[in-house]
């Protein structure tokens, strides 16, 4: 068997399920881990795809194999690792490696494995930079690996909800759902995990919260649409849902329900630089002695000029889940926000959440809609976007030292936190490369929707000549 190398990805490891990430994978990958990542007990769950499960218990198998313990939590979502391993836990067990077998908002042929391990109390993901050491180990084990696994059920594993619960008791120590005032919202969980988990974390505490439930049921076929709220074919219909019904608000969950959209009354789709500000504005009250906040530099202006005026210090970071955390560490911060609504908080161990963000949702609108409608709003008005733009290219670093070069000589500042970032008086972009693909990515802010008209066409014609 050959390793597909190409499954080891910048942030986690991702795949063609039955194809690249087969039980065998899983199972090697399990006995790696024991090596490299141990831990008293391994806590994996598992997402709704159609080969989770056999992954899932293919990875229990190799962990047990090599003599690890394991705690099987069965399905579950991407928080829970989090929260396995995190400080915030207070289980009556040590788990210091915690997987989920998830692809969140890919395609259904797809799956993958997100690793948390704590190192030192803090959070830290296996990826991009433990590949030079991990891979080796992993790839002696995979040689040898078992054609005819798994050879244990569901059964034999006998699944342990200890961790969710828990997990809900620590959400509920947040925001306790029975103390928000009566909302009628709609929820699209795209037959991803989200509303499963939205009813036994939250709905099911808060029976005044009227939810129009859109698409609830898990499936791995996602009939109706991708998991993928970012992209605005898959939230057109509970936009129009929202543009006709009576409703405070929508929400909408990506595959794994590690992030949340917030869609508006009006149907209207506010990005991570609007949203995030909404709820660092709710958190700097609710938490007064850390000031930091922590941001992406995609766009950039909302979240630099808005955040101070709630008492903020606003911090520009590289994107990426590895990167948002290991910024938290390192500033000590409150809370991050990136533009996809991958939003981070400090007393969760600095890791994302799309249920405790949620909750700060349900508890803004609970106490103030007004306020929260008014400031997206406001937000709209004075900070024209183009959204993020994608453009295949064959040279990521020649295109972005191209366009640098072509702009740098009038710009005002420039940033390299993550790509460039390219500030002039009445605009700004940035694009950065991906770290999965073959793309750089651009955005662009402006002072009018007219100059991010004509900005965002010209790079578009300079960016367009390498693609």
């Amino acid at each position: 068997m050959q390793v597909p190398y190409n499954v080891f990805r910048g942030y986690d490891i991702r795949g063609i399920a039955e194809k690249e990430l087969t039980p065998q994978f899983a199972f090697a990958l399990g006995q790696a881990l024991v090596k490299y990542a141990p831990s008293g007990y391994y806590f994996i769950v598992y997402d709704a795809r159609e080969s989770s499960q056999k992954l899932a218990l293919g990875l229990a198998e190799g962990i047990l194999k090599e003599g690890g313990n394991v705690i099987f939590g069965g399905f579950g979502f991407t928080e829970l690792v989090y929260f396995a391993v995190s400080k915030v836990s207070n289980l009556p067990f040590s788990i210091d490696t915690a997987i989920m077998v998830t692809a969140s908002h890919n395609p259904k042929e797809y799956n993958g494995f997100k690793i948390v391990v704590n190192k030192g109390g803090k959070l830290h993901i296996i990826a991009k930079q433990d590949w030079p050491e991990f891979i080796p180990l992993f790839e002696g084990f995979f040689k040898n690996a078992p054609t005819s696994v798994p050879t244990i059920s569901i059964d034999d594993l006998k699944e342990d909800k200890i961790i969710h619960q828990k997990y809900r008791e620590f959400l509920h120590s947040i925001v306790d759902p029975k103390t928000l005032e009566p909302l009628n919202i709609v929820i699209d969980a795209g037959n991803g995990v989200g509303g499963y988990f939205f009813d036994y974390l939250i709905g099911d505490y808060a029976p005044q919260i009227k939810v129009k439930r859109m698409y609830f049921k898990p499936d791995p076929k996602f009939p109706n649409h991708l998991p993928d709220p970012l992209k605005p074919e898959n939230t057109e219909e509970i936009e129009q849902v929202l543009k006709e019904g009576n409703f405070d608000f929508g929400l909408a969950y990506d595959g794994d329900a590690d992030r949340v959209f917030l869609i508006q009354s009006n149907g209207k789709k506010p990005l991570g630089n609007y949203t995030g500000v909404l709820l660092a504005a709710y958190l700097l009250e609710k938490y007064p002695n850390n000031r930091k906040i922590l941001h992406d530099t995609r766009m950039m202006w909302a979240p630099q000029k808005e955040i101070p005026r709630f008492g903020g210090q606003p911090i520009p970071v590289k994107a990426g889940h590895s990167n948002i955390k290991s910024a938290m560490n390192q500033h000590k911060a409150l809370f991050a926000l990136e533009l996809s609504s991958h939003f981070y908080y400090s007393f969760f161990n600095n890791a994302d959440s799309g249920y405790i963000t949620t909750l700060l949702y349900l508890d803004i609108f609970s106490k103030n809609k007004n306020w929260a409608n008014s400031l997206l709003e406001e937000l709209w008005q004075k900070y024209p976007n183009s959204g993020e733009i994608n453009f295949r290219v064959k040279d990521a670093k020649k295109v972005i030292e191209y366009i640098k070069q072509k702009y740098v000589s009038d710009a005002k500042e420039i940033l390299e936190i993550d790509g460039i970032s390219v500030e002039f008086d009445n605009w700004r972009f940035s694009l950065r490369a991906s770290s999965t693909e073959p793309l750089v990515r651009l955005c662009v802010e402006g002072v009018t929707p007219e100059v991010v008209d004509e900005k965002t066409s010209k790079l578009r014609e300079e960016i367009n000549e390498f693609t």
